[in-house]
């Protein structure tokens, strides 16, 4: 949950809370304390301050202690330039529930100004920026409220409108645009106008809009005007767009004229949300989007099993033009889960059918969204214990620890009265419990891994699986065993794997070492990338979740652990 955007004395209020120093009323920037000087915030804990000449909306942000806000002091000690620099890096569309939770608390997080020069705004001018590239339309319009309407730049009004077009709020785009067309000259605004006025059934003011336009244009406005002209003569026909902006998105779903297929290979995740929603669009082409958009966290995946349902078969080819992640190298995962939308059969076991594809495609963390109200709509069941093994992982990725829970309860309690089938599974998820601290998790020193491994009658020459699951636990604070590591020595010496760069390795140390935690979390999230948990190599995983780990973000490095062994 995010705070509700509000006033200029809102955004005042929420920066006094979390810092010693904020925006008066107006707007204008108060001076911060003296060097030295010590502040305490709201829950009380003592925050050593800097010289800081003045404060303004760069700081400002939404997120409370309780809704995740990473510290008011996250960016001490790192330089303006680095934070310019990777912030556009930051990886978007990614289908780790992890990565986007840091993401999304890095941007919206009120924070002191890192030191450097820069230009006063525009550090809050690239979060939004990021927010809308990250498809979060809530939270950039939410941050956005925060910002007395006198401070915001051209392109926080643009992006807000762009925000509301796409929502479908019409009424508060077109709003802005006449307040903003006398004050802001860019031709965006006279085009929303002209959109406003069509809607409103004013075709010869719309039509007035276009010649002037025509006018002020060195580009020309084709598809713009044939859209005006659909809009007035409500053909439903209109120009075939293959990139659309947010504005024309809006005019050909108003005006019911399809975009090109090829639309939902748009890496504009705001507009796969709007692609995927516009019900007069067709189902092919929404479903396209609808697929990228639930991996990437933006949609619930019940929004699309109608589509799904409602779809024949060849039509779900066309599903896989738009790019979608969750079937990428095979429409093989589309087919399967209109099988399971569509059909009778039993879904839980639908569903670990296409967890196990999406596992040999390297898509599992997406093709978890993409069945997750399954798996927690199934009763937890020992009737085939071996469904637990592929369940349980897919709900910890997903942070349903409950519903894990559940299904371990069962487990746990068939084995207990001599199930041999039970006690297996629950055997072979023993170190993955014991990273989320769940119940069942074996308690004591690193010995149980030992035993583990003997239980569950490992070969002597263990896996890289092996030594993935060995990291990840090493990296969250267990002591591993030397005997075990050395039982890895008679795998290959050397490996082909992604790393992160050396660079970023070095410096995300350096960060972490130093207790800098915004900068350790940028570095550590641009250097996992969109797909870090699924395709890095162990080495590089280790580096990221030890990182997390020692500023401070256990919650979250576990959460990265557990991702990384349960999606390999």
């Amino acid at each position: 949950m995010i705070a509700s955007r509000g006033s200029a004395r809102q955004v005042c209020c929420i920066l006094a809370l979390v810092l010693p120093f904020g925006l008066s009323g107006d707007g204008r920037t108060l001076a911060a304390p003296d060097s030295g000087s010590t502040a305490r915030s709201a829950v009380g804990a003592r925050i050593e301050t800097d010289s800081l000449s003045t404060v303004g909306i760069d700081t400002a942000g939404t997120l409370t202690a309780a809704d995740g806000a990473l510290p008011v002091d996250m960016w001490r000690d790192t330089p303006r330039s680095l934070v310019d620099a990777l912030l556009p890096r930051l990886p978007v569309g990614s289908p780790s529930p992890t990565i986007r939770r840091l993401l999304r608390r890095l941007l919206l997080t009120a924070a002191a100004v890192p030191r450097g020069d820069g230009e006063p705004g525009q550090l809050l001018d690239d979060r939004i920026w990021m927010l809308w590239r990250t498809g979060d339309t809530a939270g950039l319009r939410d941050l956005i409220g925060a910002v007395p309407a006198e401070s915001r730049s051209a392109r926080m009004w643009r992006l807000d409108t762009e925000a509301r077009l796409l929502d479908g709020d019409t009424t508060a785009a077109c709003q802005t645009a006449e307040s903003q067309i006398d004050v802001d000259t860019d031709l965006f605004w006279q085009q929303v106008l002209g959109f406003c006025q069509a809607l409103a059934g004013n075709a010869d003011g719309a039509s007035l809009t276009v010649a002037l336009l025509a006018e002020r244009s060195d580009h020309g406005i084709q598809p713009y005007k044939a859209l005006i002209e659909a809009l007035n003569s409500d053909r439903g026909s209109g120009p075939k767009i293959t990139d659309p902006s947010p504005l024309e998105l809006a005019m050909m779903r108003a005006a019911g004229v399809q975009p090109s297929p090829d639309a939902a290979a748009s890496d504009d995740l705001p507009m796969l949300v709007a692609i995927a929603r516009a019900g007069t669009f067709n189902e092919p082409l929404r479903l396209a989007a609808a697929e990228r958009a639930v991996s990437a966290g933006l949609l619930p995946a019940q929004d699309i099993y109608t589509l799904y349902a409602r779809l024949r078969p060849e039509k779900l080819g066309a599903s896989a033009r738009g790019g979608g992640r969750a079937g990428q190298g095979s429409a093989g995962i589309s087919v399967l889960m209109r099988e399971a939308a569509g059909g009778t059969g039993d879904r839980l076991v639908q569903a670990v059918r296409i967890l196990d594809v999406g596992r040999q495609n390297g898509d599992w963390l997406q093709v978890t969204s993409l069945v997750l109200p399954w798996l927690q709509a199934a009763e937890p069941s020992t009737a085939s214990p071996r469904l637990a093994e592929a369940v349980v992982p897919a709900l910890l990725a997903q942070g349903d620890r409950q519903r894990a829970q559940s299904w371990l309860d069962r487990l746990a309690d068939a084995a207990a009265a001599g199930d041999p089938d039970a006690a297996a599974v629950v055997r072979e998820l023993m170190p993955l419990v014991r990273l989320a601290q769940l119940r069942q998790a074996p308690g004591g020193d690193a010995e149980w891994l030992a035993d583990w491994l003997q239980a569950a009658g490992s070969q002597p020459d263990m896996t890289t699986g092996d030594e993935r699951l060995l990291a990840m636990l090493q990296a969250t604070g267990e002591a591993v065993p030397d005997r075990l590591w050395q039982r890895l020595l008679q795998g290959p010496a050397q490996m082909s794997a992604t790393n992160i760069g050396q660079a970023f390795r070095t410096e995300l140390a350096r960060a972490s070492q130093g207790g800098r935690v915004g900068e350790t979390v940028l570095l550590a999230l641009v250097g996992l990338g969109v797909d870090g948990p699924q395709v890095l190599s162990t080495a590089s995983m280790e580096a990221a979740v030890e990182s997390l780990r020692a500023v401070g973000l256990e919650v979250d490095a576990r959460a990265l652990a557990i991702e990384a062994v349960a999606s390999r």
